[in-house]
């Protein structure tokens, strides 16, 4: 199965289920729930066991999730290897993660999964539920957060706005038009901070980088100091993210051709550190149209742990895993990845 690559774009109130898959838990089963809030899904306890391409155990060290020919597969510490989600035939991407729980698009018509976990949202999210973007890595949506609690409430915002970012305090809004960004915190009318159209495709802390349907320009606005810079990526960015210390931006960039590579800024100063080349491995991504920018899959991860990126590259023939250092965008080293392995999306453990 291949993907067919389309530009991205900002729709709610898309149809679309959720079910959640985490480390250290099973995948359940999911049925598709008419509206909020949502129960928990029933389904098969036990994940079933895949017997992955040689060299997927072993690939980096602690739990991670491989896509490897259009299936995510969960990596335990110990080696173990499972399909995140056993009962569907289709393709699937990751979008991301938050803590052990991962959000997965599947073709063909782009719906988001989750998993039942002590600390996510136990079981099917009912149609209308849009994720947005989280400056705290959480898996918020316009229905709030989804958290074991399971209570789905619409979010209530000024009139012909619509949110497009989860912030510490509030919410990034863009109005129906998306002539602007607004910064709406708690108690206060919604504040202006950047004009013209504006695609949101990265939020951590007080920092947005968002862009425009064309151009090669990302900008970088940081909420508390007021400060806009400027990261000339070399194409398109379709999506990014930030390092978990917001010291680095990663970017997915498509450029005219085709081409398409992973780009490593410094948000603060604009410089672009290195560039990866990963059209041989990226070319399979699907840019799923009813999801948020900020959540389109992309073939790289940031590990916590050891502060590198880690970026699926196409190698010679075959992928490789490269770790690369986010200081100065070495790559500290390589490691032979199987045939088909398109995504790597680390998982940490949940905090708390």
């Amino acid at each position: 199965m291949h993907f067919q690559r389309s530009r991205p774009t900002i729709r709610f109130g898309a149809a679309f289920v959720a079910v959640v898959a985490s480390v250290g838990l099973t995948a359940c089963g999911s049925s598709h729930s008419s509206g909020p809030p949502a129960s928990p899904v029933p389904g098969s306890a036990t994940a079933t066991t895949v017997l992955p391409s040689a060299g997927l155990a072993g690939l980096m060290p602690g739990s991670f999730v491989a896509v490897v020919n259009d299936t995510p597969i969960l990596v335990g510490t110990d080696g173990s290897a499972a399909r995140l989600v056993p009962n569907l035939r289709t393709g699937g991407l990751v979008d991301a993660s938050s803590g052990d729980a991962v959000m997965v698009s599947f073709l063909p018509r782009g719906l988001v999964f989750s998993g039942p976990s002590d600390n996510h949202f136990p079981g099917a999210v009912p149609a209308g539920v849009a994720p947005i973007p989280d400056a705290l890595g959480r898996i918020w949506s316009n229905f709030g957060q989804l958290d074991a609690r399971g209570q789905l409430r619409l979010i209530e915002l000024p009139p012909g706005m619509q949110a497009v970012a989860k912030l510490r305090d509030g919410y990034l809004l863009s109005d129906t038009k998306r002539t602007a960004l607004f910064q709406w915190l708690d108690g206060k009318p919604p504040e202006r901070v950047a004009t013209g159209t504006a695609r949101v495709v990265a939020v951590s802390g007080d920092l947005v980088a968002f862009g425009g349907d064309t151009g090669d320009v990302l900008h970088v606005l940081n909420l508390a100091t007021g400060r806009t810079i400027d990261v000339h990526a070399g194409g398109f960015a379709l999506t990014a993210r930030f390092s978990p210390d917001r010291g680095r931006l990663a970017l997915f960039v498509l450029a005219e051709g085709g081409a398409e590579s992973v780009v490593l800024a410094d948000p603060g100063s604009g410089r672009v550190i290195t560039r990866t080349d990963t059209s041989a491995t990226s070319s399979a991504l699907h840019q799923f149209r009813g999801l948020a920018a900020g959540f389109q899959p992309v073939p790289f991860s940031w590990d916590a742990k050891t502060a590198q990126l880690v970026v699926v590259a196409p190698g010679r023939g075959t992928p490789v895993v490269d770790f690369v250092n986010a200081t100065d965008g070495t790559v500290t080293r390589s490691v032979p990845a199987p045939v088909g392995l398109a995504q790597i999306e680390v998982l940490t453990k949940p905090k708390g």
